[in-house]
């Protein structure tokens, strides 16, 4: 009796299932390892080094934005920071005095201490209502601790929380909230711009915490969740402010989008995670207007004064103005794709012109990456079965 022959080749089977599974199996690990803490690292690297070779080719910010730094010529005229709100109060005034007549004027600062003066913070809060749109900062706070010491001063800044929130001022929470809120990243704490300031002005949260993993802010809350209730970021604020966008016109999508809409039936749609955040497409610093904090204030009172007419580049006449710490030494400057060290209102500022220039990033959906990995894999895997040793060895896998 003969035996009969198998129709099949030996390892058949074995090879087709080789080049079945092989491809996904890999997609897998590839998948699997993105999650990890290098998988991540090397994920920005590539990032960071994508907008570093772009970045000569950046086109210019949108022509409405002017950071004001309080850089080092600042500090030789005002003396050390932080300085007193007379000080700030002084420079919007001279500002409304002097009829510049900027849009916006957007503190990237904290003034959420009382002063020791109580004058002072009324005297900040009477500058900026001599002003249209004045806003500053507001943080929102993370509770840590667990002893009893602990819970007891968490409880007292949620009660404070509360009864700030009770008078915000002009600040509105948006109410068009499609999706779960409890999502959006905040908690029962926040500390608020002081009593005087914020009736006088609105407020925007300018949480912009880095990344563990390289330290640097490659996304920014947008939206800012304070016990049950959702608020703009600053960035999101001066957006409402620039455009014209009351706050019952601002559609949140949870995980999907934030709708602005004005009231001339123009909208913008931002795209924003499950915990309301955007990723920023960083453009260089070079390509915002800058103007220094101390020289603008020079020149403003030296119109005021003696009549001189201000520079061509210290006109901000319906421009948005944005001001932060640029000085070497000061405390809000950190790493950026670009810089090794960079004013961190550039975050905010860059935030605001993707908005304005429509130039957010773009992703790639992993079913794209499925089927492209797939379309490459496979096919790849079948001729190297029947090629030669040379191309075999030379292939990209």
């Amino acid at each position: 009796m003969t035996k009969r022959s198998s129709p099949l080749p030996p390892g058949w089977v074995s090879a087709r299932l080789y080049h079945l599974l092989a491809p996904l199996v890999a997609l897998v690990v590839v998948a699997l390892f993105e999650q990890t803490w290098l998988g991540e690292l090397l994920e920005d690297q590539t990032v960071n080094l994508r907008f570093r070779a772009r970045a000569s080719f950046d086109p210019p910010a949108d022509p409405r934005l002017v950071f004001v730094g309080i850089d080092q010529q600042s500090l030789d005229k005002f003396g050390r920071y932080p300085w007193p709100r007379p000080v700030i109060a002084h420079f919007l005034t001279a500002i409304a005095q002097a009829n510049a007549n900027p849009h916006t004027v957007a503190f990237d600062i904290l003034f959420t201490e009382k002063s020791s003066n109580p004058a002072d913070d009324v005297a900040l809060g009477d500058a900026a209502a001599l002003l249209p749109n004045v806003i500053t900062a507001a943080l929102s706070v993370k509770p840590s601790g667990v002893s009893k010491k602990d819970a007891d001063v968490i409880k007292a800044a949620e009660e404070r929380t509360k009864a700030d929130l009770q008078d915000p001022g002009p600040t509105m929470p948006f109410t068009q909230i499609h999706g779960d809120a409890r999502k959006i990243r905040g908690s029962n704490i926040a500390t608020l711009p002081v009593k005087p300031v914020r009736e006088q002005s609105l407020f925007g949260f300018a949480n912009d915490e880095p990344s563990p993993v390289d330290y640097i802010r490659h996304n920014i809350p947008l939206l800012i969740r304070v016990r049950d209730q959702v608020y703009p970021s600053l960035a999101l604020q001066t957006l409402c402010q620039m455009l014209n966008v009351d706050p019952d016109k601002v559609e949140v999508n949870v995980g999907e989008n934030v709708i602005l809409k004005n009231t001339s039936g123009k909208s913008w749609t931002i795209p924003v995670d499950e915990q309301g955040e955007y990723v920023i497409n960083y453009r260089r610093n070079s390509s915002f207007r800058s103007l220094s904090f101390g020289l603008l204030s020079r020149f403003l009172d030296e119109y005021l004064q003696k009549g001189a007419p201000l520079p061509p580049e210290c006109n901000i006449e319906k421009k948005t103005l944005l001001i932060g710490e640029a000085a070497t030494g000061l405390t809000d400057l950190g790493p950026t794709p670009l810089q090794a060290e960079s004013p961190l209102v550039y975050t905010h500022l860059n935030v605001v012109n993707n908005v304005l220039q429509n130039d957010y990033l773009g992703f790639v959906p992993w079913s794209w990456v499925v089927i492209g990995w797939s379309l490459v894999a496979w096919p790849t895997l079948l001729r190297l079965k029947e090629a030669p040793l040379v191309e075999a060895v030379s292939t990209p896998i």
